[in-house]
């Protein structure tokens, strides 16, 4: 991990002081293996961000990475135009974009061999969790930038093609329902 990285940082170890309104403040309810929900956020004042990136300002390209808890090892890389903090219980990756693309790490990040190494570091404790020295030794295969290009966009069809097929099985399912419904209503009247 470190020969694809520029820096990687723990977040801070307290929970942020909450606003109404303000700067988002990331929490690992945020991250989806499909990227950053942010849908539902929580906010920071300013001196609040301001104590929390002292460490290092997260930026769009950057990867943030849950490190404990039930959304343990989830990868998602911070869209462009977003201004954000961490939360608790993640780390923050900044990818060496010379060598590797920010999408491709986190691709790496939610790969099944990942996950089964964060298993492994994990398994049978009360509150798993990662220690940023075992993210460090992540092994990350490194193919030439075209090809991570590659991998990214054949990733994103895929995934496109899996959104797809959900929705239509939730119509699916949806029609069945209103199906069982009509019989069920049929056969009482």
């Amino acid at each position: 991990m470190d020969a694809v990285t520029v820096k990687i940082v723990d977040c801070p170890h307290t929970t942020p002081a909450w606003t109404d309104s303000g700067i988002v403040c990331l929490r690992t309810t945020n991250f989806r293996v499909s990227g950053l929900d942010l849908s539902v956020v929580r906010y920071v004042s300013s001196s609040t961000y301001q104590e929390r990136v002292v460490r290092l300002k997260p930026e769009p390209g950057d990867v943030v990475y849950s490190r404990e808890g039930g959304i343990l090892g989830i990868a998602c890389v911070i869209p462009p135009g977003c201004t954000v903090c961490l939360g608790q219980r993640m780390l923050l990756m900044r990818p060496d974009t010379a060598r590797c693309l920010p999408q491709y790490l986190a691709l790496v990040l939610n790969a099944p061999q990942t996950i089964a190494r964060v298993e492994a570091l994990t398994g049978g404790t009360a509150s798993p969790h990662l220690n940023v020295g075992d993210v460090r030794k992540f092994a990350v295969p490194l193919p030439p930038i075209d090809v991570q290009e590659f991998i990214i966009a054949k990733s994103q069809q895929l995934l496109a093609l899996c959104d797809d097929l959900e929705a239509k099985l939730r119509r699916a399912e949806d029609r069945a329902s209103r199906l069982v419904e009509a019989v069920v209503r049929e056969m009482v009247a």
